[in-house]
């Protein structure tokens, strides 16, 4: 019988197999930013990632709420806010600058997830810490109950046109980029499957199959995954394929009609271990072979092939 992705699939310890991230980006969220290189900020948020620039200070990429708006109108989410949380499912950090109505909503909705509550970190004004407001005594409470250090106090303030006061805040960035980094010095690199979130263990298993695909089209993806998963909307692979790009793990590109799809990242995200009945445990090989089963039945013409791999290495540039 020939080695398929569902074949090797099946064979697999979810108990003992694990999935590591191929990246594990910072999720932030919060107030306005800038679009143009103005003076003024609206936002703690804006002045962070466009005035100080601390993506470079931090240990990963940054990933921005706007660059979900902008997908979300090509998705199938039924809210803009369901879409962030399947992204705050997988990322690293989500740090959530608490400023503003908009904000506030997704503190609450953040805060109600109990997976996503376990990587959310707010950085909130100093003024809120003593405040006795529902902000206060609710979801931030709830938060510093579960965890003693996922809510910060800074001293930021605003004018009466709601602008960011920089002289309040540009002597703490070095101390926002320390916490931030201590926070994310903790997450784990590597889950699993058995023990992870029905939605993220579909993200995980999502994201094997573009990487054993190695560069496809979307409908084949689509197929092989059902052959594993034979329930799976297409509606939920198309949003998980979204989130993917999102965060940085996929890529598309077109190719005359068509789209492909393929996976930015080299390693296997898998960590195999089969169950105990199974006689070949050669991961590689099975791999290997798996591999070379999808690319005999859903063949990729070469000038595709050589267009995927100059994407690939622009998007890694």
């Amino acid at each position: 019988m020939p080695e398929t992705p569902h074949s090797l699939f099946v064979d697999l310890n979810e108990g003992k197999t694990r999935f590591r991230y191929p990246s594990r980006p910072i999720f932030l969220c919060g107030g306005v930013i800038r679009t143009d290189e103005g003076a003024t900020c609206p936002s703690l948020r804006d002045y962070l990632y466009r005035v100080r620039k601390i993506e470079g200070k931090l240990p990963s990429k940054i990933v921005l709420a706007e660059l979900a708006n902008q997908l979300f109108v090509e998705t199938d989410y039924k809210s803009l806010i369901r879409f962030e949380e399947d992204i705050a499912l997988l990322s690293g950090l989500v740090v959530l600058v608490a400023e503003g109505p908009g904000s506030l909503a997704e503190l609450g909705s953040f805060e109600a997830n109990r997976t996503i509550r376990r990587t959310l970190r707010v950085l909130i004004q100093d003024i809120y810490e003593s405040d006795q407001s529902f902000i206060r005594n609710g979801p931030v409470r709830q938060l510093e109950e579960d965890n003693d250090t996922s809510v910060a106090y800074y001293p930021w303030r605003t004018n009466s046109a709601g602008s960011l006061i920089k002289s309040s805040i540009k002597d703490e960035v070095t101390s926002i980029c320390n916490y931030i980094n201590d926070e994310y010095s903790r997450v784990p690199l590597s889950q699993r499957l058995s023990g992870a979130h029905a939605k993220k263990r579909f993200l995980f298993c999502l994201y094997w199959i573009t990487h054993l695909c190695g560069g496809a089209l979307r409908s084949t993806i689509y197929e092989i995954f059902r052959s594993i998963f034979p329930s799976a909307k297409d509606s939920d692979i198309r949003n998980g394929l979204f989130c993917l790009q999102l965060l940085g793990w996929i890529g598309r590109v077109h190719y005359g009609p068509r789209e492909y799809i393929f996976a930015l990242h080299d390693d296997d995200p898998f960590v195999y271990r089969f169950k105990a009945s199974v006689t070949n445990t050669n991961a590689t090989a099975r791999k290997n072979d798996a591999f070379l089963w999808v690319e005999s039945q859903y063949p990729v013409e070469k000038g595709a092939k050589k267009r995927i791999l100059r994407e690939r290495r622009k998007l890694l540039a």
